[in-house]
Protein backbone atom coordinates (compact mmCIF):
# COMPACT_ATOMS: atom_id res chain seq x y z
CA UNK A 1 0.00 0.00 0.00
CA UNK A 2 1.27 3.33 -0.72
CA UNK A 3 -0.42 6.66 -0.71
CA UNK A 4 -0.33 9.06 -3.99
CA UNK A 5 -1.71 12.72 -4.09
CA UNK A 6 -3.54 13.70 -7.05
CA UNK A 7 -5.03 16.71 -8.01
CA UNK A 8 -8.34 16.66 -10.08
CA UNK A 9 -9.73 19.51 -12.37
CA UNK A 10 -13.15 18.47 -13.38
CA UNK A 11 -15.22 21.23 -15.18
CA UNK A 12 -17.89 23.04 -13.40
CA UNK A 13 -21.44 22.04 -15.07
CA UNK A 14 -23.85 24.77 -15.71
CA UNK A 15 -24.17 26.26 -11.74
CA UNK A 16 -26.81 28.29 -12.68
CA UNK A 17 -28.95 25.60 -14.15
CA UNK A 18 -28.37 23.70 -11.28
CA UNK A 19 -30.11 26.38 -9.12
CA UNK A 20 -33.07 27.13 -11.89
CA UNK A 21 -33.87 23.50 -11.54
CA UNK A 22 -33.39 23.30 -7.87
CA UNK A 23 -32.53 19.70 -8.45
CA UNK A 24 -30.75 17.84 -6.17
CA UNK A 25 -29.20 15.81 -8.48
CA UNK A 26 -28.32 18.24 -11.41
CA UNK A 27 -24.74 16.90 -11.49
CA UNK A 28 -25.00 13.20 -10.79
CA UNK A 29 -28.19 13.17 -13.47
CA UNK A 30 -25.60 14.96 -16.37
CA UNK A 31 -24.19 12.80 -19.23
CA UNK A 32 -21.61 15.25 -19.97
CA UNK A 33 -18.65 13.60 -19.91
CA UNK A 34 -14.99 15.39 -20.02
CA UNK A 35 -12.29 13.92 -21.64
CA UNK A 36 -8.89 12.88 -19.04
CA UNK A 37 -5.97 14.51 -19.71
CA UNK A 38 -2.69 13.13 -16.75
CA UNK A 39 -0.20 15.90 -16.45
CA UNK A 40 3.12 14.82 -14.69
CA UNK A 41 5.31 17.59 -12.99
CA UNK A 42 8.63 18.15 -13.03
CA UNK A 43 12.15 17.56 -10.90
CA UNK A 44 11.48 19.06 -8.04
CA UNK A 45 7.51 19.88 -8.07
CA UNK A 46 4.41 18.05 -7.04
CA UNK A 47 1.00 17.52 -8.07
CA UNK A 48 0.33 20.88 -7.12
CA UNK A 49 3.15 22.33 -9.26
CA UNK A 50 0.35 22.90 -12.12
CA UNK A 51 -2.29 24.35 -10.52
CA UNK A 52 0.21 26.75 -9.06
CA UNK A 53 2.01 27.58 -11.95
CA UNK A 54 -0.22 27.63 -14.68
CA UNK A 55 -3.82 28.90 -15.52
CA UNK A 56 -4.52 25.11 -15.53
CA UNK A 57 -8.23 25.24 -13.96
CA UNK A 58 -9.39 27.98 -16.32
CA UNK A 59 -8.07 25.86 -19.54
CA UNK A 60 -9.85 22.68 -17.97
CA UNK A 61 -13.28 24.99 -18.17
CA UNK A 62 -12.83 26.70 -21.25
CA UNK A 63 -12.12 23.63 -23.24
CA UNK A 64 -13.94 21.41 -21.44
CA UNK A 65 -11.49 18.52 -20.49
CA UNK A 66 -10.48 16.80 -17.21
CA UNK A 67 -6.92 16.73 -15.87
CA UNK A 68 -5.27 14.70 -13.11
CA UNK A 69 -2.29 16.18 -11.82
CA UNK A 70 0.46 13.91 -9.75
CA UNK A 71 4.05 14.61 -8.62
CA UNK A 72 5.95 11.18 -9.27
CA UNK A 73 8.59 11.64 -6.29
CA UNK A 74 11.27 12.35 -8.44
CA UNK A 75 11.11 8.75 -9.76
CA UNK A 76 11.32 9.36 -13.35
CA UNK A 77 7.79 7.73 -13.91
CA UNK A 78 9.58 4.28 -14.33
CA UNK A 79 8.95 1.17 -12.88
CA UNK A 80 12.13 1.05 -11.20
CA UNK A 81 11.35 -2.21 -8.75
CA UNK A 82 8.53 -3.37 -6.87
CA UNK A 83 7.58 -0.62 -4.87
CA UNK A 84 8.25 2.31 -7.61
CA UNK A 85 5.94 1.04 -10.37
CA UNK A 86 5.14 4.43 -11.40
CA UNK A 87 4.78 3.74 -15.01
CA UNK A 88 2.20 1.09 -14.33
CA UNK A 89 0.77 3.66 -12.07
CA UNK A 90 0.53 6.13 -14.64
CA UNK A 91 -0.86 3.35 -17.20
CA UNK A 92 -2.83 1.24 -15.88
CA UNK A 93 -3.88 1.91 -12.35
CA UNK A 94 -4.42 5.91 -12.30
CA UNK A 95 -6.62 5.81 -15.39
CA UNK A 96 -8.39 2.51 -13.68
CA UNK A 97 -8.85 4.44 -10.64
CA UNK A 98 -10.62 7.82 -12.16
CA UNK A 99 -13.00 6.56 -14.79
CA UNK A 100 -14.08 4.00 -11.77
CA UNK A 101 -14.76 6.55 -9.25
CA UNK A 102 -15.86 9.88 -11.34
CA UNK A 103 -18.55 8.89 -13.91
CA UNK A 104 -18.11 12.83 -15.63
CA UNK A 105 -14.80 11.38 -17.03
CA UNK A 106 -15.12 9.93 -20.62
CA UNK A 107 -14.44 6.24 -20.35
CA UNK A 108 -14.85 6.19 -24.45
CA UNK A 109 -11.80 8.12 -24.95
CA UNK A 110 -8.33 7.50 -23.95
CA UNK A 111 -6.32 9.40 -21.66
CA UNK A 112 -3.93 11.82 -23.02
CA UNK A 113 -0.36 11.85 -20.65
CA UNK A 114 1.97 14.84 -21.19
CA UNK A 115 4.40 16.58 -18.51
CA UNK A 116 6.73 19.14 -18.23
CA UNK A 117 10.60 18.29 -17.72
CA UNK A 118 11.23 14.78 -15.83
CA UNK A 119 7.23 15.07 -16.57
CA UNK A 120 7.62 15.03 -20.41
CA UNK A 121 10.21 12.06 -19.99
CA UNK A 122 7.64 10.02 -17.98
Amino acid sequence: LRKVEVNLVIPSLDLHGAIAEKKSAHYRDSDKKYPLIILLSGFGDDNEAWLLQTNISALCAEYGVAVALIGGENKWYLDQSPIDGWHTFIEDELPDFLYGNFSALDQNRLPVIGGVSMGGYG
